[in-house]
């Protein structure tokens, strides 16, 4: 580039100037063997919307932790989309740090070090997690603090991992008031398919779905009854939707509701050697049929 007779930072803003219609652009970032002034490399980008951050995988990170931090200290106020992997976290870089962030999207591909309490404090709207574990019991305590009003901003959060062995859903799912999506579709007169089609769908049926919240509350109540009653059911619970997982890796989908009546969709999936937790926040509010679900 010097040979050109041009800094970088002159180099960065004359190929941004050759597409001048795009307003918002993405950096991509590899934290492995960079040796830069991130806060002068900032202020050579135009306004970014997105950046990328790849780690080298070594297990020799320190230099990797420092680069990261200063790639967010310079550019995570300013960016929506942020996506890391292999990036290697520490006490002055966690996902608590990222995750409290305006963001619209955070991904974290494999990341190191990696606290799954922290998705309590996350304020992003979407967030995807690969790791190399499904950690079910902190998505259980996720779920139960959603349920409370906690995180108002997600509008979706995915778990991935890679493993042959299908989870325990049960575990994911203990203490959770759930409906099945074929008791919600047939409460709501058909396959749900988006928001709006649900919504009309939720009005003409408003008296069957009374009577059907009804008959599901007492059938929880009885399946309470004593705690060796209630292991054996959600024993057999768990094979069956395994069972289901296992055809044509169609999931198993859940619906959930917090205290302000807004609905969550909870989709478990295991195909191929890849296991999946998906949630959905729906705008449709179910405060007026809350009667079985508190």
């Amino acid at each position: 580039m010097s040979n050109q007779g041009m800094a970088l930072r002159e180099w960065i803003q004359h190929l941004c100037s050759i597409s001048n219609k795009v307003k918002l652009y993405e950096a991509d970032f590899r934290v492995g063997d960079m040796e830069l002034d991130i806060q002068s490399l900032r202020n050579a980008f135009p306004k970014l919307r997105k950046i990328d951050i790849y780690g080298s995988q070594n297990e020799n990170f320190e230099h990797e932790i420092l680069n990261a931090q200063f790639i967010l200290r310079a550019f995570l106020p300013y960016v929506k989309e942020v996506q890391l992997f292999h990036v290697p976290l520490g006490e002055n870089l966690s996902f608590q740090h990222i995750g409290m962030a305006n963001l619209k999207n955070l991904d974290f591909v494999h990341p190191k070090n990696l606290n799954f309490d922290c998705l309590l404090t996350l304020n992003v709207q979407m967030c995807m997690l690969q790791t190399d574990q499904m950690p079910l019991r902190d998505l259980n305590h996720f779920f139960k603090l959603w349920i409370k009003g906690s995180n108002p901003r997600l509008k979706a959060l995915s778990v991935w991992c890679d493993t042959e062995t299908v989870p325990d859903w049960n575990v994911l799912l203990k203490g959770l008031r759930t409906k099945g999506l074929e008791k919600v579709e047939e409460e709501e007169g058909g396959e749900i398919e988006d928001e709006d089609e649900q919504e009309d769908d939720e009005v003409e049926d408003e008296d069957e779905v009374d009577e059907e919240e009804q008959s599901e509350e007492e059938s929880h109540v009885e399946s309470e009854e004593s705690e060796s009653e209630r292991s054996e059911s959600e024993e057999e619970s768990g094979e069956e939707l395994d069972e289901e997982e296992m055809e044509g890796g169609e999931g198993k989908k859940f619906f959930i509701m917090n205290c302000h009546g807004m609905s969550g969709q909870i989709e478990v999936k295991h195909f191929e050697g890849s296991a999946s937790v998906t949630f959905f926040v729906s705008k449709i509010n179910w405060s007026d049929k809350a009667s079985h679900w508190t």
